[in-house]
């Protein structure tokens, strides 16, 4: 209990913590979720028995709401990646996913989630912020370098490579103890897939990485070759891509959408939208009707959805009160904004400088 570790850690404190309050701590940490405050507004009420503060109505608690919603939806995206990284578990080919949607779709989103859900599983997760305009096998040095910290003992399977990957990377260069130079490109292509299937054939690996356009070209060149490997490897990777890449692809993505398995976001379903907003304003009355009105004004698009939430929270047509929410009795689709003007809206409230 926290009063417990108070009187240890700081006998002299003269103030002790309320029973009560050690109660509440730790029913927030009670394995089972069942045996916890089942939403914020039980929570606050146990805080208000406790204080006398007084109500806090603030903008930036209602932000909060918004930006801490549930994930919901893609069930089926879930399900069959979770069988191929069983799969992957067990050896055979790679296995590849090529996550496509349209923007505000959430790709992104949905592959933190199988990102957690990897790591989760005991699988060695390799996930890489992806930098456009990088320099050549940036990506695939900072895939090293995450494999390194998730695996320190992978080290002695990089050492044999060290002279050849640390030339591409000034990062890479000083966790192997090398001298950076200009890499030999086939040569620092091989050995970087050569360090990831050794460790994949003893080792599950899941890969995932976001907006695969984006990285560096050699890097795109790697994770083809893995993909087009035949050698059994329990290796899972993840990509994702828009539906509309614009520019022509080069030639190693073309080849990396063409061997995975793809898949397209659709729109979420009225149920999943109703989910969505009842992670953000909870049990408010009126939660249906509005569900409704929003997935008939976004057509299913969870990144317009949140936009016209945070547009009804800060137009104060749904108003955030000691801990629970207060939802307009109807609302007109006609009158939320599209996708669009909600983005635009957020950028005119950017300062000059921000903008700049």
């Amino acid at each position: 209990a926290p009063s417990r570790l108070l009187a240890a850690s700081a006998p002299e404190a003269t103030e002790p913590i309320p029973h009560a309050l050690d109660d509440l701590l730790l029913a927030l940490l009670r394995p089972d979720p069942r045996d916890r405050p089942q939403d914020i507004e039980e929570l606050i009420d146990r805080l208000h028995a406790l204080t006398d503060l007084e109500p806090e109505e603030n903008k930036a608690l209602a932000r909060g709401y918004i930006e801490s919603k549930a994930f919901v939806g893609r069930e089926r995206e879930r399900t069959a990646i979770s069988r191929l990284l069983t799969e992957a578990q067990g050896g055979g080919r790679v296995k590849a996913v090529c996550l496509e949607a349209e923007a505000g779709l959430g790709r992104s989103r949905l592959l933190q989630e199988l990102t957690v859900a990897s790591r989760v599983s005991g699988v060695i997760t390799l996930a890489v912020a992806t930098r456009p305009g990088a320099a050549d096998f940036t990506f695939a040095a900072s895939l090293i370098l995450a494999l390194l910290d998730s695996m320190p003992a992978a080290l002695e399977r990089v050492r044999p490579y060290a002279a050849e990957l640390a030339r591409t990377s000034e990062a890479l260069a000083r966790r192997l103890g090398q001298p950076i130079g200009r890499p030999d490109q086939s040569a620092a292509l091989e050995d970087f897939r050569q360090v990831l299937l050794d460790i994949a054939r003893e080792h599950t690996l899941a890969v995932f990485v976001d907006d695969l356009h984006r990285i560096d070209p050699p890097s795109q060149a790697l994770l083809a070759s893995l993909v087009l490997e035949k050698a059994p490897a329990k290796l899972l990777l993840v990509v994702t891509l828009p539906r509309e890449l614009g520019a022509d692809p080069s030639p190693a993505l073309r080849s990396l959408r063409q061997a995975a398995l793809p898949m397209e976001l659709c729109p979420l379903a009225a149920s999943d939208v109703h989910a969505l907003l009842h992670s953000v304003f909870g049990n408010a009355s009126y939660l249906d009707r509005l569900a409704q009105r929003v997935h008939q004004a976004s057509a299913g698009n969870p990144a317009h959805c949140l936009e016209i939430a945070e547009h009804l929270a800060r137009s104060g047509a749904a108003r955030y009160s000691e801990g629970g929410w207060e939802l307009p009795a109807d609302l007109d689709p006609n009158s939320l904004p599209t996708l669009r003007e909600a983005q635009i809206a957020r950028l005119t409230r950017l300062s000059a400088a921000t903008r700049a």
